[in-house]
């Protein structure tokens, strides 16, 4: 069981979607490796076990997660991904 002082962010499950063609090859590469580009760019909360399940097909790349203690949101837009171009649903 984990527990957090100070910020803790929502447990509930959540994803997002990315069109390829919507990003750099540089921001999907940072995204496959989220957990280290995060610790480099000195986030809060930066854990293995808070990784998220990063999926690719040929024209997108989606992330999901049931424990979002990563905040990808922030993350993604430490990486420069437009907001608008992330598609993301809570689960």
């Amino acid at each position: 069981m984990k527990i957090r002082l100070g910020h803790v962010t929502n447990s509930s499950s959540s994803s997002f979607l990315i069109m390829k063609s919507d990003i750099t090859k540089k921001q999907i590469k940072k995204i496959r490796n989220h957990i280290r580009v995060g610790e480099k760019l000195l986030m809060e909360y930066v854990e293995k076990e808070d990784a998220w399940d990063i999926t690719e097909t040929k024209y997108a790349i989606s992330g999901y997660t049931f424990m979002d203690n990563f905040d990808m949101s922030e993350f993604l837009g430490r990486i420069e991904v437009d907001s608008g171009v992330v598609e993301w649903r809570a689960l």
